[in-house]
């Protein structure tokens, strides 16, 4: 009797345990400027890169990019955002794109100068990101020159210590002075409280048996 109390309270805990768990939401990384700043361009035949490393493990959901562009400006294509690796010089490696998505010119606002954060839709990716992982984001553009660019709003002199930025267009060069503003979030699944309860709770039990059998 005592054995098969014994396995109906581990099975239970196990089912409980396996269950009951939620995503929680995180942010795997950010670089968000909040005081004064510039804004680098994005045009054709100018890229720009941000490189980061994952803090914690998650599933990508969103990247929000701190982007403008100028109130003069009349962008002829789309923004197109892309997460990548780096490679082994430790610029963006554009043969690995995790995944790539697109802002039109309407969602990203017109001013003289913005930190506000523009979010870009990663949850359809199912891109699984690592700790302590390096990535780059990309941001690509065939729209023409000043003053039609986009801009990435930088805040210089107050460096990005897990990452750096980058510059050019098929090929990249680090760009030491200027760190550009972004945020990843992702999703971690985590226990609830009830399925860690219930883990607590069966090994008591499991735990007051034993004592119970080798009292007899």
């Amino acid at each position: 009797m005592l054995r098969k109390t014994f396995l109906l309270l581990a099975a239970i805990c196990s089912v409980g345990a396996s269950q009951a768990t939620v995503n929680a939401d995180i942010v795997i990384a950010e670089n968000v400027v909040t005081g004064p700043g510039s804004g680098l361009a994005v045009f054709t035949g100018n890229s720009r890169g941000q490189s980061f490393t994952a803090t914690q493990s998650g599933r990508l959901t969103t990247i929000e990019l701190q982007v403008w562009r100028s109130i003069n400006g009349t962008p002829t294509d789309d923004l197109n955002v892309s997460l990548t690796t780096l490679n082994s010089s430790g610029t963006p490696d554009l043969s690995n794109v995790l995944a790539t998505r697109t802002l039109s010119a309407a969602e990203i606002p017109t001013t003289s100068f913005s930190t506000a954060l523009v979010p870009v839709d990663f949850s359809s990716s199912m891109v699984e990101l690592m700790a302590n992982t390096d990535y780059a984001i990309l941001l690509t553009s065939l729209t023409g020159t000043l003053p039609d660019w986009y801009l990435w709003t930088s805040g210089a002199g107050t460096a990005y210590s897990d990452g750096i930025g980058f510059s050019g267009n098929t090929s990249f060069v680090a760009d030491t002075t200027f760190d550009s503003g972004f945020r990843v979030n992702g999703t971690a699944v985590v226990p609830e409280p009830a399925s860690a309860l219930l883990m607590l709770s069966g090994v008591c039990g499991v735990g007051l048996l034993r004592r119970r059998s080798r009292n007899r």
